[in-house]
């Protein structure tokens, strides 16, 4: 047992001492100068288990395939009257291919077109007539598998935009409205904040000068708490667990360097969020538009990427996580980007070679960061244990010289979605299609970490 324990330090030891971090840039798409992407939403449109990209260029609507290394292209156009304000991907009518939700400025309403299962999207139907919609995301909140409606929309007054959910009330993408959270929406995630496994929701208001995270029972009703007091204008954040104790913790950056880059920490693991005493911060000597938690260097926690060109310099850069929560000094990796760009920054593993790449919005680009840093996670493991078949449909089975005690599935969002214990055969049929993290165990912990795709 020793030796296990020994060879699996050695590697990750070896892999984080040489390793040096190593993105290359790539082109999604350029336009033309004078001509902009302003949003952008990454999933699978196709039902290839490939990462897609559904964006807004001009106010209106395009996706781009994934065709499989990282390389893209164009197939569709939807022209809303060129008024497209946000895109969202999801299957709302419960038939396995993922349609595209579309919110609209200067209108009454926000809509959603049927993907046909050919690459299209189709028939377009009105979810509300009375109001519109400048963000919209979608997740099952009651448990009855069908996806739900969040909606950042302007339901009493245009300037003063609310937080509210939607039921998905059957099989045909029909919607009633059911909730209305909270006014002075600046921003909204879902995500798991306490142990009840139940998808909770936080966002910033107030002028976006507050935090705040909302319970979920269950049954899609969300009780609101607030997180976070009076602080500098929040620009961005991302929920993911900076301090690798097992929950969720608020990565956040904010307009100006006092309270620069923190996270502030999930105490109990319950959503118990202290301002004053669980804030940690990163960096106060920088301010960033965009923030994205990451594990750049495949050592099992998540690392920070933030960009500056909230006001005029031009600069992406990242944070190494040392296991714990503490960070590197910051390193920058590229400097050659658009001054006074608002951009996007999210991850995702694009070119499925085990390493999370970076996609990012800036002006007339949308752009990949191909993340080709040391061994990857596959390489890691695969001196431990190996997955076979990789992608699969029904069954996995994890092959590997030490006993297997434990296997753990975890979703896109982090949740736990499946755990098998003393087997090494997991059956993996009732899982959504989609990239999943295989977390293995032996009799001294960990085996190591592995991407799987199900199909």
């Amino acid at each position: 047992m020793r030796k296990e324990k020994y060879i699996l330090f050695l590697l990750l030891f070896t892999t984080a001492l040489f390793s040096q971090i190593n993105f290359e840039k790539h082109i999604i798409a350029n336009a033309p100068t004078g001509h902009f992407y302003s949003y952008y939403f990454i999933k699978d449109i196709d039902g290839d288990s490939l990462a897609d990209i559904s964006a807004i260029y001009d106010s209106t609507v395009v996706w781009y395939k994934n065709n499989g290394q990282g390389s893209f292209t164009l197939m569709q156009t939807i022209d809303e009257s060129n008024k497209v304000l946000t895109v969202c991907v999801s299957d709302v009518d419960n038939d396995n291919y993922n349609d595209l939700l579309v919110g609209l400025y200067d209108t009454t309403y926000f809509c959603w077109y049927k993907n046909n299962g050919l690459q299209q999207f189709t028939t377009k139907n009105i979810i509300t007539d009375t109001i519109e919609a400048y963000k919209i995301l979608s997740e099952d909140i009651d448990g009855d598998n069908y996806n739900d409606l969040l909606t950042i929309s302007n339901y009493y007054d245009y300037y003063s935009p609310y937080l509210l959910l939607y039921k998905n009330i059957d099989a045909n993408g029909a919607f009633t409205f059911m909730q209305d959270l909270e006014d002075y929406t600046y921003d909204c995630k879902f995500a798991y904040i306490n142990s009840d496994n139940y998808i909770d929701i936080v966002w910033s208001g107030g002028s976006a000068s507050f935090l705040f995270w909302a319970e979920n029972d269950g049954l899609g009703n969300f009780t609101p708490n607030y997180m976070f007091y009076y602080i500098d204008q929040v620009t961005d954040f991302d929920i993911k667990d900076m301090d690798n104790d097992g929950d969720n913790d608020i990565l956040f950056t904010t307009i100006t360097k006092r309270t620069g880059i923190s996270y502030i920490e999930n105490f109990d693991g319950e959503g118990d969020f202290d301002s004053i005493n669980n804030r940690v911060s990163i960096d106060t000597t920088v301010f960033s538009g965009s923030i994205c938690a990451i594990d750049i260097d495949n050592d099992n926690d998540f690392d920070i990427i933030c960009d500056s060109s909230f006001y005029h310099s031009s600069q992406l850069f990242y944070y190494l996580n040392d296991g714990q929560g503490g960070f590197s000094e910051k390193q920058v990796f590229d400097s050659n980007l658009i001054s006074y760009s608002y951009r996007d920054l999210e991850a995702h593993d694009l070119n499925y070679d085990g390493r999370m790449d970076l996609v990012v919005r800036e002006g007339n680009k949308l752009i990949w960061y191909e993340n080709k840093t040391g061994v990857n996670v596959k390489e890691i493991s695969q001196a431990s244990f190996s997955i076979f078949p990789n992608p699969a449909k029904s069954t996995i089975t994890i092959q590997s010289k030490f006993k297997v005690t434990k296997i753990e599935l975890y979703n896109n969002l982090g949740q736990l979605v499946l755990t098998k214990k003393n087997t090494q055969n997991v059956d993996v049929s009732s899982l959504e299609k989609g990239v999943y993290t295989c977390k293995v165990f032996g009799n001294n912990g960990s085996l190591g970490t592995e991407k799987i795709v199900i199909e």
